[in-house]
């Protein structure tokens, strides 16, 4: 008998049969085992593969991990604005972090190991002095402790067994929020039980499909049925279940037999109303306004149109994981002060084409923009020879200088 199997026993944990010792890969997965922590109040065992079997999970993941990989990050001047284009940092992380991972797979993994551990990490390799790759590293094989002078220490595990410990200075480190500022909080930690609750009303819902055991429904009689007919209509009812040979077909009734059909009762209607409630704590959960993962129900009151509900999306949801992602860029991966990290949200919220347009034609017009701008913003290249480099001046300052009139 294992270790685990006897700690298990004698502290008389209600862990989940699915979790055996075999399955534990990491010092946190056995802390979570024995602290029963794959098991929700519902008894359903949460993981995150259970928990990405729930659709409000999996959309939530795939919007917010869609949103940040599909931006492009920027490295600008904090002070003059300049973009650097050519920047090795925005090379690394928007093209080729490593050699099998685009800049946005590389990003995407990062965002769900950020959603659903809170943390992130990345191993820095140098050529030289500059970071020339970066190598993702699974949460569950890292250790994060803060030594007595202040400084983080990373105890990375990898399959094979053999510890290696990093610095902060090797270590690419994404912190969701966190209480101890020192590792981030796991969503599904907090999360499991709603989720368990709707993986409970879900196998509930599919038992009930299965054994099609759900009464909708009685047949009634005037008098006595005779025995002919009784076995006849036993023998034949189970045709017409969910499964049976015969479901969805009409039933022959005789001898005056009667259908009355049975309303939604208490029960049914608390059950629709669980997986519902299931839907919006799950979307609170991770920030993602419900109509936005197919809850429609209710109307939002992020606006009433598609371009400012998408707008509300980044405003109270996005920019704060934007904001963890440029920190840590400016943290652990940039070395000039004067340099800053910053999403290229412009595509998220450039609206429709037509009001794109109008927006342009005044920037245009109040010399906020060069026609070069303008057009690299809307993914056209600049004008040759540099005939779209003329700032416009303001119609009324050109209306001044053209004027002849004397006072």
């Amino acid at each position: 008998m294992s270790i685990v199997t006897r700690l298990r026993a004698g502290l008389a944990l209600a862990i989940s049969p699915k979790v055996s010792a075999s399955s534990v890969k990491s010092s946190q997965e056995l802390q979570e085992l024995l602290q029963a922590g794959y098991q929700s109040m519902t008894g359903e065992h949460v993981g995150l593969k259970e928990s990405l079997s729930q659709a409000a999970v999996f959309r939530c993941a795939v919007l917010i991990s869609g949103a940040v990989s599909g931006m492009r990050i920027d490295i600008k001047d904090q002070y003059t604005n300049e973009l650097k284009s050519k920047h090795a940092i925005s090379k690394l992380i928007n093209r080729r972090p490593n050699s099998w991972q685009t800049g946005n797979e590389f990003k995407k993994m990062l965002q769900n190991h950020l959603l659903f551990d809170g943390n992130a990490y990345a191993l820095k390799v140098r050529t030289g002095r500059t970071v020339s790759s970066l190598i993702p590293i699974l949460p569950s094989q890292m250790k994060v402790t803060q030594k007595l002078n202040g400084d983080i220490e990373y105890e990375y595990t990898p399959k094979s067994g053999k510890t290696r410990i990093y610095s902060q200075r090797d270590i690419f480190h994404l912190r969701g929020m966190s209480l101890d500022g020192i590792k981030g909080l796991s969503v599904l930690q907090y999360a499991r039980e709603t989720i368990g609750e709707a993986r409970s009303a879900q196998r509930h819902g599919a038992r009930l499909w299965k054994n099609g055991t759900r009464m909708t429904g009685a047949l009634k009689h005037p008098g006595n049925l005779s025995d002919e007919a009784y076995n006849r209509l036993k023998s034949s009812l189970g045709d017409f279940k969910v499964d049976g040979d015969r479901y969805g077909e009409d039933l022959i009734l005789e001898e005056g037999l009667d259908y009355v059909p049975f309303g939604m009762s208490s029960a049914d209607a608390e059950f629709i109303s669980s997986r519902k409630f299931s839907v919006l704590e799950i979307a609170m959960f991770f920030g993602v306004p419900p109509h936005m993962i197919g809850f429609t129900e209710k109307s939002t009151s992020w606006g009433s149109g598609i371009e400012q509900q998408s707008i509300g999306f980044v405003n109270y949801s996005l920019n704060d994981w934007f904001e963890v992602w440029e920190g840590a860029i400016e943290r652990d991966l940039i070395t000039d002060d004067d340099e800053e990290a910053d999403f290229n949200t412009y595509p998220l919220l450039r609206g429709d084409e037509k009001g794109r347009w109008e927006a342009n034609q005044i920037k245009l017009q109040m010399g906020a923009m060069n026609a070069d701008e303008v057009r690299m913003a809307e993914g056209y290249p600049a004008k040759p020879n540099g005939e779209g480099q003329e700032f416009y001046p303001p119609p009324n300052v050109a209306q001044q200088e053209g004027s002849t009139d004397e006072p």
